[in-house]
């Protein structure tokens, strides 16, 4: 490592290799800390090139969280000047990043911004965090279509949730439009409409890539979210499906099954019981979901060795 830091420059595949190292967890944080803090003043530029690569393999390694510390050990070593000198380097990262669809990517970039804003809070970060989501909203075909084989799980559901979070702030809006200027009122509820077909759209990506990645108390969290649009959709069948629960909702019902089921065969019982209670959400659910509860707590109980009779509850 010293030998880079004592260049004015570092070659590409370098770059690449040493974030996969500090991915793997080969570099300690507290190593790259100690020589940004010795170099910075001698070496500025090798040092920000080695922040920039240190960075980038702890969001690669999916420790969002570690990524926000490690950004604070470094404002508690440097002084003022050396710091805004690093935090220029994580801003510029992230200049031109539309073109980009890598979950990695996306998360540092959303990490970096909340990072950004809640260290200066002006226009600057604000517009900087609100770029980052359209921006991602612009290449969301792109960034939903991926496997989760592509990122860390951390790393996905940040991006998806920051997705959820533009089209609900949106919807909000349209709303309050619709309030205030009724005589516009078609033309927002298509707007109302769209953002209500692309929210769904990233939560049957968030779901999907949750059950993928075993993910369950996640995914029947998506489920929750999938079922509200339902209801706000009023999206109702005559009588086909019980209680004139939509298709997608007797379809979104079906799914929570599996996850329960899923989460039960795991052994992960609390996990389990966490996803069950997510049946109350289903409208009338005491009647849509009888039988899918029945079955569940057949199977939670012959899980744990115990014969099922009715009466017998987990909640």
């Amino acid at each position: 490592m010293s030998s880079i830091l004592v260049s004015d420059t570092a070659s590409d595949d370098w770059l690449s290799a040493y974030t996969e190292e500090v991915r793997r967890g080969e570099h300690t944080l507290a190593n790259a800390i100690d020589t940004i803090a010795k170099l910075i003043k001698r070496h500025p530029e090798a040092v920000l090139i080695l922040f920039e690569v240190a960075w980038r393999g702890i969001i690669c390694a999916g420790q969002l969280k570690g990524a926000v510390s490690f950004l604070n050990c470094l404002g508690d070593r440097l002084n003022g000047q050396e710091f805004e000198t690093v935090l220029l380097t994580l801003r510029t990262m992230f200049d031109n990043i539309v073109g980009e669809t890598s979950w990695d990517t996306w998360a540092a970039a959303f990490t970096a911004a909340d990072f950004l804003h809640q260290e200066y809070g002006n226009d600057d970060t604000f517009k900087m965090m609100k770029r980052i989501q359209r921006e991602a909203v612009f290449k969301q075909q792109q960034i939903i279509d991926q496997s989760a084989l592509n990122g860390q799980w951390s790393n996905i559901y940040l991006v998806l949730n920051k997705l959820q979070s533009y089209y609900e702030q949106e919807k909000h809006r349209e709303r309050r439009k619709r309030e205030n200027f009724q005589h516009l009122e078609a033309k927002h509820f298509k707007r109302t409409k769209q953002l209500t077909d692309d929210l769904a759209e990233v939560l049957q990506a968030t779901l999907r890539l949750a059950v993928q990645e075993r993910q369950w108390v996640d995914a029947s969290h998506q489920v929750i979210q999938l079922l509200r649009l339902n209801v706000d959709n009023r999206d109702r069948l005559n009588a086909d499906v019980d209680d004139g629960l939509s298709a997608d909702g007797y379809n979104l019902s079906c799914k929570l099954e599996e996850i329960c089921s899923n989460a039960i065969s795991e052994g992960r019982c609390e996990v389990a019981y966490d996803t069950m209670r997510a049946f109350t959400f289903i409208p009338d659910y005491a009647n849509v979901a009888k039988q899918p509860l029945e079955r569940l707590h057949r199977m939670w109980y012959a899980s744990k060795g115990i014969a099922w009779t009715y009466g017998n509850t987990v909640f």
